[in-house]
């Protein structure tokens, strides 16, 4: 595809000076949707990709001015979202059609789809971008693809379903929420094997690393807590009580602060991560379901499944700032 220069993130400075040369840079580049999504990223705005999971698509939204500006189509039951940052590609499993898409960041489009598993839905790259994993929640694996072919390497046996997975920031481990066991599955990646089996609680479903790389935090959504576990032990600790359907998870102050979304509380809580203690409490949309950090923790972006939008909350305020509609939503991540 042939790809303007203005349009090309090497050449920043030169397109920032066009959009400085008028107060309507859209006459200059085009108002189409992607270079809608250009302009964003040159202003430095952060974008969430949220997967449409009652749809084919994924929306791109400017989380700075709250604006809706572009759906990437994928295939059907979009669910889960990874970014290899330094490639500029996002990987999404499509949970209807057993598929994973990859979608080429530069032009906001989706270059590539392979069949995975049955019912995919947690993936995660490898740091430096080498493979891709991607839970089956309707079988017991995960499929580790090549990520440049999306040929798959191997398939690692899981002994219950799974449901999510996140891996540690050196890319020897990563642990994976086993949903319908109650359990977390800890897998080493230098020999693509689990390694040990870790107790959770009733609905586990989204599996975190701390930016601290020390712990990980995973949510149980039936049972009203956060299970932490350390990553050096790989054993887990007395869980976080008092949520109400804890989904998503995300961090602030350099992993040193936890939030969840509840899903059955339209709320978004914090905690310390030390001492264990609630922090906050932000009112979100109805069914918060998906939860990411932007602008450094200052933000946080949340799913509502129970309606068509996500909410941007502001952390040091602990107050809802804007709604965005974007169809039936599942999970999400930001650039």
């Amino acid at each position: 595809m042939n790809i303007p220069s203005y349009l090309m993130l090497d050449n920043r400075d030169e397109f920032l000076k066009k959009i400085e040369a008028t107060s309507e840079p859209a006459q200059i580049i085009g108002n189409d949707a992607e270079n809608q999504v250009v302009i964003a990223r040159c202003k430095e705005h952060p974008l969430a990709y949220v997967c449409v999971y009652g749809s084919n698509y994924v929306s791109v939204v400017d989380i700075v001015e709250a604006r809706r500006l572009l759906d990437i189509t994928v295939d059907e039951g979009p669910f889960d979202i990874c970014i290899d940052k330094k490639h500029m590609l996002a990987y999404v499993s499509n949970f209807f059609s057993n598929t994973l898409s990859v979608i080429d960041l530069y032009i906001n489009k989706t270059i590539n789809t392979t069949p995975v598993g049955k019912l995919p839905i947690g993936v995660a790259v490898l740091p430096g971008g080498r493979f891709v994993y991607v839970v089956n929640y309707g079988e017991p694996s995960v499929y580790v693809l090549e990520a440049r072919t999306l040929k798959k390497v191997t398939e690692i046996a899981l002994p219950s379903n799974g449901f999510t997975i996140d891996i540690t920031a050196n890319g020897t481990l990563a642990f994976v929420s086993l949903r319908d066991a109650q359990q977390i599955a800890a897998i080493d990646l230098t020999l693509n094997k689990v390694i040990k089996i870790i107790p959770a609680g009733p609905g586990t479903e989204v599996v975190k690393v701390s930016p601290t790389n020390r712990h990980v935090f995973v949510s149980n959504e039936d049972g009203n807590s956060i299970t932490p576990v350390n990553v050096a032990l790989v054993e887990a600790a007395a869980p976080y009580t008092g949520q109400s359907g804890p989904v998503g998870i995300a961090f602030t102050d350099g992993g040193n602060t936890v939030y969840c979304a509840n899903r059955f509380a339209q709320s978004v809580t914090s905690f310390d991560v030390f001492s264990h203690q609630p922090l906050s409490t932000i009112p979100a949309g109805q069914g918060p379901y998906g939860l990411a950090a932007a602008n450094g923790g200052k933000l946080m972006v949340v799913s509502n499944s129970y309606e068509d939008t996500i909410s941007i909350l502001d952390t040091r305020s602990n107050k809802l700032l804007q709604s965005v509609v974007v169809g039936i939503p599942a999970f999400l991540t930001i650039l």
